[in-house]
């Protein structure tokens, strides 16, 4: 869903757009069921006084379980997941334990090299670096966005991209 604006859209109004909401309802689940497993089987490991075959897949599941909760409060803390304005866009990356606000300059990106369900694929000028080697491509993940809210959003990074070149 995206913030409602209450004016017509001129191109430079920042754009915000949230994750559906059944994905954090997912990871809000798997939370819930990694970290009570790992305590589960500790128990369980605690009672039958055999901490070898079990105790090692239990602390894993409990860490797991840790990991994805400490996704899910990055992502809580950092959305809207995907902010587009008139000169940057920015969007939520990292390693999974440590999720963060990434930033792309609308003026460092050539050209769109890709759109797909995961993502859009830009290819970013390298003339800042001074390097004639491949150029760098970054992915702007979009796909955690329900589909009108993705059209829109390669509509807009389309038409921002071209005037800001």
């Amino acid at each position: 869903m995206t913030q409602p604006q209450s004016h017509a859209s001129d191109g430079t109004d920042p754009m915000l757009f949230t994750e559906k909401r059944s994905n954090t309802r997912m990871l809000g689940v798997a939370f819930a069921f990694s970290v009570a497993g790992g305590i589960t089987l500790l128990v369980y490991c605690y009672q039958q006084k055999q901490w070898w075959p079990m105790a090692p897949v239990a602390l894993l599941i409990f860490l797991w379980g840790m990991m994805i909760g400490g996704n899910l409060m990055g992502r809580r803390r950092l959305s809207p997941i995907l902010r587009l304005d008139e000169r940057s866009v920015y969007f939520i990356g990292g390693p999974l334990y440590a999720p963060r606000l990434e930033e792309i300059a609308l003026s460092s990106i050539s050209r769109i090299e890709r759109e797909s369900s995961v993502g859009v694929r830009v290819v970013l000028n390298d003339s800042a670096r001074g390097t004639v080697s491949k150029p760098t491509r970054r992915t702007i993940p979009s796909g955690l966005l329900p589909l009108k809210d993705r059209k829109r959003f390669n509509a807009a990074l389309k038409a921002r991209i071209a005037s800001s070149t």
